[in-house]
Protein backbone atom coordinates (compact mmCIF):
# COMPACT_ATOMS: atom_id res chain seq x y z
CA UNK A 1 0.00 0.00 0.00
CA UNK A 2 0.97 3.36 -0.88
CA UNK A 3 2.48 6.04 1.79
CA UNK A 4 1.78 9.61 1.92
CA UNK A 5 4.62 11.79 3.61
CA UNK A 6 4.68 15.92 5.27
CA UNK A 7 7.76 17.95 5.48
CA UNK A 8 9.43 20.27 7.11
CA UNK A 9 11.65 22.65 7.92
CA UNK A 10 13.30 23.53 11.41
CA UNK A 11 15.96 26.14 11.59
CA UNK A 12 17.37 24.98 14.60
CA UNK A 13 18.46 22.25 16.68
CA UNK A 14 15.94 22.98 19.52
CA UNK A 15 13.38 23.53 17.42
CA UNK A 16 13.74 19.86 15.63
CA UNK A 17 14.55 18.35 19.17
CA UNK A 18 10.59 19.97 19.91
CA UNK A 19 9.32 18.32 16.54
CA UNK A 20 10.77 15.59 17.70
CA UNK A 21 9.97 14.91 20.97
CA UNK A 22 6.31 15.76 20.01
CA UNK A 23 6.03 13.37 17.37
CA UNK A 24 7.48 10.16 19.66
CA UNK A 25 4.68 11.32 22.74
CA UNK A 26 2.12 11.18 19.69
CA UNK A 27 2.75 7.20 19.21
CA UNK A 28 4.41 8.18 15.72
CA UNK A 29 6.64 4.65 15.18
CA UNK A 30 10.61 6.13 14.64
CA UNK A 31 10.63 4.08 11.31
CA UNK A 32 8.33 6.65 9.49
CA UNK A 33 10.38 9.50 10.90
CA UNK A 34 13.21 10.54 8.75
CA UNK A 35 15.71 13.58 9.68
CA UNK A 36 18.40 15.10 7.75
CA UNK A 37 20.72 17.91 9.22
CA UNK A 38 24.04 19.09 8.44
CA UNK A 39 26.64 16.90 10.23
CA UNK A 40 28.28 19.22 12.96
CA UNK A 41 29.38 18.20 15.93
CA UNK A 42 26.19 19.23 18.10
CA UNK A 43 23.69 17.39 15.24
CA UNK A 44 26.05 14.36 16.45
CA UNK A 45 25.19 14.66 20.24
CA UNK A 46 21.55 15.42 18.78
CA UNK A 47 21.42 11.58 17.00
CA UNK A 48 22.66 9.85 19.77
CA UNK A 49 20.21 11.47 22.13
CA UNK A 50 17.64 10.89 20.03
CA UNK A 51 18.04 7.54 18.50
CA UNK A 52 17.43 4.27 19.98
CA UNK A 53 19.15 2.18 17.34
CA UNK A 54 22.14 4.36 16.36
CA UNK A 55 24.57 2.50 13.80
CA UNK A 56 28.10 1.92 15.33
CA UNK A 57 29.93 3.16 12.19
CA UNK A 58 29.47 6.60 10.23
CA UNK A 59 29.55 5.77 6.60
CA UNK A 60 31.39 8.67 4.52
CA UNK A 61 32.59 9.14 1.59
CA UNK A 62 30.69 10.33 -1.68
CA UNK A 63 31.35 6.49 -3.39
CA UNK A 64 29.79 5.20 -0.21
CA UNK A 65 26.34 4.78 0.06
CA UNK A 66 26.21 3.22 -3.80
CA UNK A 67 28.15 0.25 -2.41
CA UNK A 68 26.40 0.09 0.54
CA UNK A 69 22.80 1.01 -0.64
CA UNK A 70 21.03 -1.92 0.05
CA UNK A 71 22.03 -2.79 3.16
CA UNK A 72 21.69 0.53 4.14
CA UNK A 73 17.58 0.83 2.84
CA UNK A 74 17.08 -1.66 6.32
CA UNK A 75 18.66 0.41 8.93
CA UNK A 76 16.87 2.19 11.26
CA UNK A 77 18.09 4.86 13.67
CA UNK A 78 21.11 7.49 12.64
CA UNK A 79 23.88 7.61 11.03
CA UNK A 80 26.46 10.13 8.99
CA UNK A 81 26.99 9.95 5.18
CA UNK A 82 28.50 12.10 2.59
CA UNK A 83 25.70 13.47 0.14
CA UNK A 84 27.77 13.61 -3.31
CA UNK A 85 27.59 17.69 -4.22
CA UNK A 86 25.84 19.00 -0.79
CA UNK A 87 28.24 17.80 1.72
CA UNK A 88 28.04 15.63 5.10
CA UNK A 89 25.20 14.91 6.89
CA UNK A 90 23.27 13.07 9.76
CA UNK A 91 20.27 10.78 8.13
CA UNK A 92 17.48 8.95 9.76
CA UNK A 93 14.40 7.07 8.78
CA UNK A 94 13.57 6.37 5.44
CA UNK A 95 15.28 8.96 4.10
CA UNK A 96 18.42 7.09 4.61
CA UNK A 97 17.83 4.09 2.56
CA UNK A 98 16.82 6.61 -0.91
CA UNK A 99 20.40 8.83 0.18
CA UNK A 100 22.43 5.78 0.43
CA UNK A 101 20.70 3.48 -2.80
CA UNK A 102 22.63 3.51 -5.63
CA UNK A 103 19.37 4.00 -8.12
CA UNK A 104 18.34 7.44 -6.60
CA UNK A 105 22.05 8.83 -4.95
CA UNK A 106 23.45 8.32 -8.46
CA UNK A 107 21.29 8.81 -11.21
CA UNK A 108 19.33 11.59 -9.81
CA UNK A 109 21.53 13.44 -7.54
CA UNK A 110 22.17 14.28 -3.99
CA UNK A 111 19.10 15.27 -1.61
CA UNK A 112 16.90 16.34 -4.24
CA UNK A 113 16.90 13.18 -6.21
CA UNK A 114 15.84 11.07 -2.70
CA UNK A 115 12.93 13.74 -2.48
CA UNK A 116 11.72 13.08 -5.62
CA UNK A 117 12.53 9.22 -5.51
CA UNK A 118 10.16 9.80 -2.46
CA UNK A 119 7.35 11.19 -4.67
CA UNK A 120 7.73 15.13 -3.99
CA UNK A 121 8.05 17.13 -7.46
CA UNK A 122 11.06 18.10 -8.86
CA UNK A 123 11.16 21.95 -7.84
CA UNK A 124 9.75 21.35 -4.16
CA UNK A 125 12.62 18.73 -3.96
CA UNK A 126 15.29 20.97 -5.31
CA UNK A 127 13.94 23.64 -2.92
CA UNK A 128 14.30 21.73 0.10
CA UNK A 129 17.76 21.17 -0.59
CA UNK A 130 18.65 24.47 -1.04
CA UNK A 131 17.31 25.31 2.74
CA UNK A 132 19.53 22.31 3.91
CA UNK A 133 22.66 23.70 2.35
CA UNK A 134 21.60 27.06 4.09
CA UNK A 135 22.16 24.49 7.65
CA UNK A 136 18.21 23.93 8.03
CA UNK A 137 17.20 20.43 9.07
CA UNK A 138 14.23 18.47 7.21
CA UNK A 139 12.20 16.40 9.08
CA UNK A 140 9.50 14.14 7.45
CA UNK A 141 6.46 12.17 8.34
CA UNK A 142 5.75 8.82 6.11
CA UNK A 143 2.46 7.17 6.96
CA UNK A 144 -0.53 5.40 4.96
CA UNK A 145 -2.91 6.77 7.33
CA UNK A 146 -4.24 10.46 6.25
CA UNK A 147 -5.42 11.21 10.32
CA UNK A 148 -1.59 10.92 11.14
CA UNK A 149 -0.65 13.34 7.95
CA UNK A 150 -2.71 16.01 9.70
CA UNK A 151 -1.65 15.50 12.92
CA UNK A 152 2.08 15.64 11.99
CA UNK A 153 0.80 19.45 10.03
CA UNK A 154 -0.22 20.25 13.03
CA UNK A 155 2.83 18.85 15.30
CA UNK A 156 5.02 20.71 12.64
CA UNK A 157 2.66 24.00 12.78
CA UNK A 158 2.58 24.16 16.35
CA UNK A 159 6.26 23.84 16.76
CA UNK A 160 6.65 27.30 14.32
CA UNK A 161 8.17 24.91 11.37
CA UNK A 162 8.15 26.52 8.03
CA UNK A 163 7.74 25.32 4.53
CA UNK A 164 5.24 22.49 5.58
CA UNK A 165 4.16 20.54 2.91
CA UNK A 166 2.98 17.03 2.02
CA UNK A 167 2.97 14.82 -1.16
CA UNK A 168 2.49 11.02 -1.78
CA UNK A 169 4.62 7.77 -2.44
CA UNK A 170 4.37 6.13 -4.90
CA UNK A 171 6.51 3.12 -2.29
CA UNK A 172 8.25 2.61 0.51
CA UNK A 173 11.65 3.20 1.20
CA UNK A 174 12.94 -0.65 1.16
CA UNK A 175 11.68 -1.41 -2.47
CA UNK A 176 14.24 -2.79 -5.10
CA UNK A 177 16.08 -0.43 -7.02
CA UNK A 178 14.06 -0.52 -10.48
CA UNK A 179 11.31 0.59 -8.44
CA UNK A 180 12.78 3.78 -7.23
CA UNK A 181 14.09 4.15 -10.86
CA UNK A 182 10.18 4.03 -12.09
CA UNK A 183 9.18 6.28 -9.21
CA UNK A 184 11.70 9.25 -9.60
CA UNK A 185 10.83 8.77 -13.33
CA UNK A 186 7.06 9.31 -12.58
CA UNK A 187 7.97 11.64 -10.05
CA UNK A 188 10.14 14.44 -11.90
CA UNK A 189 6.76 14.42 -14.65
CA UNK A 190 4.13 15.50 -12.01
CA UNK A 191 2.00 18.26 -13.33
CA UNK A 192 1.03 21.81 -11.27
CA UNK A 193 -2.49 19.97 -10.38
CA UNK A 194 -0.50 17.24 -8.16
CA UNK A 195 2.08 19.10 -6.28
CA UNK A 196 2.12 19.18 -2.78
CA UNK A 197 0.41 21.49 -0.45
CA UNK A 198 0.24 23.36 2.60
CA UNK A 199 -1.88 23.39 5.37
CA UNK A 200 -4.27 25.22 3.92
CA UNK A 201 -4.03 23.52 0.12
CA UNK A 202 -1.77 26.59 -1.46
CA UNK A 203 1.68 27.03 -0.21
CA UNK A 204 4.20 30.26 -1.63
CA UNK A 205 4.87 28.05 -4.62
CA UNK A 206 1.35 28.61 -5.99
CA UNK A 207 1.23 31.88 -4.69
CA UNK A 208 4.08 33.02 -7.29
CA UNK A 209 2.95 31.11 -10.36
CA UNK A 210 -0.40 32.37 -9.33
CA UNK A 211 0.42 36.23 -9.65
CA UNK A 212 2.97 34.90 -12.59
CA UNK A 213 -0.13 33.78 -14.46
CA UNK A 214 -1.78 37.58 -13.64
CA UNK A 215 1.07 39.68 -14.75
CA UNK A 216 1.39 37.54 -18.14
CA UNK A 217 -1.69 38.11 -19.08
CA UNK A 218 -1.20 42.05 -17.60
CA UNK A 219 2.23 42.44 -20.20
CA UNK A 220 -0.15 41.24 -23.09
CA UNK A 221 -2.66 43.47 -22.44
CA UNK A 222 -0.84 46.42 -22.56
CA UNK A 223 0.77 45.37 -25.68
CA UNK A 224 -2.37 46.04 -27.29
CA UNK A 225 -3.27 49.02 -24.87
CA UNK A 226 -0.02 50.83 -25.60
CA UNK A 227 -0.47 51.77 -29.05
CA UNK A 228 -4.26 53.34 -29.12
CA UNK A 229 -2.43 55.36 -25.53
CA UNK A 230 0.01 56.44 -28.19
CA UNK A 231 -2.52 57.80 -30.60
CA UNK A 232 -4.31 59.48 -28.33
CA UNK A 233 -1.53 61.61 -26.86
CA UNK A 234 -0.43 64.96 -28.29
CA UNK A 235 2.83 65.53 -26.86
CA UNK A 236 5.66 64.26 -28.74
CA UNK A 237 7.74 63.87 -25.61
CA UNK A 238 4.75 61.39 -24.36
CA UNK A 239 4.25 59.90 -27.33
CA UNK A 240 8.00 58.74 -27.63
CA UNK A 241 8.37 57.71 -23.92
CA UNK A 242 4.68 55.46 -24.77
CA UNK A 243 6.60 53.93 -27.63
CA UNK A 244 9.66 52.65 -25.64
CA UNK A 245 7.49 51.29 -22.95
CA UNK A 246 5.85 49.53 -25.66
CA UNK A 247 9.55 47.93 -26.59
CA UNK A 248 10.21 47.32 -22.83
CA UNK A 249 6.74 45.53 -22.56
CA UNK A 250 7.15 42.94 -25.41
CA UNK A 251 10.49 42.17 -23.20
CA UNK A 252 8.60 41.68 -20.49
CA UNK A 253 6.54 39.26 -21.86
CA UNK A 254 9.47 37.61 -23.06
CA UNK A 255 10.87 38.25 -19.82
CA UNK A 256 8.03 35.87 -17.92
CA UNK A 257 8.25 33.23 -20.30
CA UNK A 258 11.58 32.87 -19.56
CA UNK A 259 10.61 32.83 -16.16
CA UNK A 260 7.81 30.30 -16.18
CA UNK A 261 10.64 28.26 -18.32
CA UNK A 262 13.14 28.52 -16.04
CA UNK A 263 11.07 26.55 -13.76
CA UNK A 264 10.27 24.16 -16.26
CA UNK A 265 6.77 24.98 -16.96
CA UNK A 266 4.78 26.49 -19.99
CA UNK A 267 4.12 29.82 -19.50
CA UNK A 268 0.07 30.22 -19.04
CA UNK A 269 -1.47 33.46 -18.37
CA UNK A 270 -5.08 34.39 -15.70
CA UNK A 271 -7.48 37.08 -16.57
CA UNK A 272 -5.30 40.01 -14.43
CA UNK A 273 -8.81 42.13 -13.75
CA UNK A 274 -6.80 45.00 -11.89
CA UNK A 275 -5.43 45.47 -15.24
CA UNK A 276 -8.67 45.34 -17.09
CA UNK A 277 -9.61 48.03 -14.91
CA UNK A 278 -7.34 50.23 -15.14
CA UNK A 279 -7.42 49.59 -18.73
CA UNK A 280 -11.25 50.60 -18.73
CA UNK A 281 -10.58 53.49 -17.34
CA UNK A 282 -7.59 54.81 -18.90
CA UNK A 283 -10.13 54.50 -22.45
CA UNK A 284 -12.76 56.28 -20.65
CA UNK A 285 -9.94 59.15 -19.40
CA UNK A 286 -9.25 59.14 -23.40
CA UNK A 287 -12.80 59.68 -24.64
CA UNK A 288 -13.86 62.21 -21.64
CA UNK A 289 -10.77 64.33 -22.43
CA UNK A 290 -10.29 64.32 -26.26
CA UNK A 291 -9.05 67.30 -27.37
CA UNK A 292 -8.65 69.03 -24.37
CA UNK A 293 -5.67 70.81 -23.11
CA UNK A 294 -5.28 68.25 -20.36
CA UNK A 295 -5.77 64.89 -22.49
CA UNK A 296 -1.75 64.27 -21.57
CA UNK A 297 -1.66 64.97 -18.06
CA UNK A 298 -4.71 62.27 -18.18
CA UNK A 299 -3.09 59.95 -20.02
CA UNK A 300 -0.18 59.88 -17.65
CA UNK A 301 -2.32 59.53 -14.88
CA UNK A 302 -3.86 56.41 -16.10
CA UNK A 303 -0.64 54.79 -17.31
CA UNK A 304 0.81 55.80 -14.19
CA UNK A 305 -1.74 53.49 -12.57
CA UNK A 306 -0.99 50.80 -14.43
CA UNK A 307 2.62 51.14 -13.48
CA UNK A 308 2.28 51.34 -9.73
CA UNK A 309 0.32 48.38 -9.52
CA UNK A 310 3.18 46.60 -11.96
CA UNK A 311 5.64 47.63 -9.32
CA UNK A 312 3.80 46.75 -6.55
CA UNK A 313 3.17 42.86 -8.13
CA UNK A 314 7.15 42.34 -9.37
CA UNK A 315 8.39 43.69 -6.11
CA UNK A 316 6.60 40.46 -4.59
CA UNK A 317 7.32 38.49 -7.47
CA UNK A 318 10.88 39.23 -7.13
CA UNK A 319 11.29 38.36 -3.65
CA UNK A 320 9.21 35.28 -3.74
CA UNK A 321 11.58 34.13 -6.48
CA UNK A 322 14.34 34.80 -3.98
CA UNK A 323 12.67 32.76 -1.05
CA UNK A 324 11.69 29.91 -3.45
CA UNK A 325 15.51 29.78 -3.63
CA UNK A 326 15.60 30.32 -7.40
CA UNK A 327 18.05 33.46 -8.38
CA UNK A 328 17.59 32.77 -12.14
CA UNK A 329 14.01 33.96 -11.72
CA UNK A 330 14.83 36.45 -9.29
CA UNK A 331 17.21 38.17 -11.48
CA UNK A 332 14.81 38.36 -14.41
CA UNK A 333 12.06 39.77 -12.06
CA UNK A 334 14.06 42.51 -10.46
CA UNK A 335 15.46 43.74 -14.31
CA UNK A 336 11.28 44.15 -15.27
CA UNK A 337 10.91 45.74 -11.95
CA UNK A 338 13.68 48.28 -12.60
CA UNK A 339 12.29 49.01 -15.87
CA UNK A 340 8.80 49.43 -14.75
CA UNK A 341 10.63 52.09 -12.07
CA UNK A 342 12.44 53.80 -14.53
CA UNK A 343 8.91 53.70 -16.87
CA UNK A 344 7.23 55.49 -14.08
CA UNK A 345 9.64 58.21 -12.92
CA UNK A 346 9.74 59.36 -17.31
CA UNK A 347 6.15 59.96 -16.99
CA UNK A 348 6.89 62.11 -13.54
CA UNK A 349 9.22 64.31 -15.30
CA UNK A 350 6.79 64.37 -17.98
CA UNK A 351 4.23 65.66 -15.89
CA UNK A 352 6.01 67.89 -14.25
CA UNK A 353 7.93 70.08 -16.99
CA UNK A 354 5.05 69.66 -19.64
CA UNK A 355 1.39 68.11 -19.87
CA UNK A 356 0.35 69.05 -16.21
CA UNK A 357 1.29 72.52 -17.66
CA UNK A 358 -0.60 72.35 -20.53
CA UNK A 359 -3.57 71.74 -18.57
CA UNK A 360 -3.31 74.39 -15.97
CA UNK A 361 -2.99 76.83 -18.49
CA UNK A 362 -5.38 75.55 -20.80
CA UNK A 363 -3.72 75.84 -24.08
CA UNK A 364 -3.43 73.88 -26.95
CA UNK A 365 -2.19 70.59 -26.29
CA UNK A 366 1.92 70.35 -27.09
CA UNK A 367 1.88 74.31 -27.10
CA UNK A 368 3.19 75.44 -23.40
CA UNK A 369 5.55 77.84 -23.02
CA UNK A 370 7.94 75.70 -21.78
CA UNK A 371 7.70 72.43 -23.63
CA UNK A 372 10.30 73.13 -26.26
CA UNK A 373 13.00 73.17 -23.63
CA UNK A 374 12.13 70.13 -21.41
CA UNK A 375 14.95 67.56 -21.55
CA UNK A 376 13.34 64.14 -21.33
CA UNK A 377 15.97 60.52 -21.33
CA UNK A 378 13.77 58.44 -23.82
CA UNK A 379 16.16 55.26 -23.80
CA UNK A 380 16.48 52.81 -20.82
CA UNK A 381 20.02 52.29 -21.87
Amino acid sequence: MSKKSVFCIATSRPQAELIVDRLKSANFSYNDISVLFPDKETNRDFAHEKSTKAPEGAITGAGTGGVLGGALGWLVGIGALAVPGVGPFIAAGPIMAALSGAAIGAAAGGVAGALIGMGMPELEAKRYEGKLKQGNILISVHTENSDQISQAKDIFKNAGAQDICSTGEASTPGDSRTKKKDRTTKSSTTTASTRSSSDSGKNLEDLFFDELADMYDSEKRLVKALPKMKEAATCAHLQAAIENHLRETEGHVTRIENVFRSFGREAKGKKCEATVGLLDEGDEIASDFKGSPAINAALISAAQKVEHYEIASYGCLHEWAAMLDHPEAAALLKQTLAEEKQADEKLTTLARTATNEEAREGVEPGQARNVGRIRVPLSTS
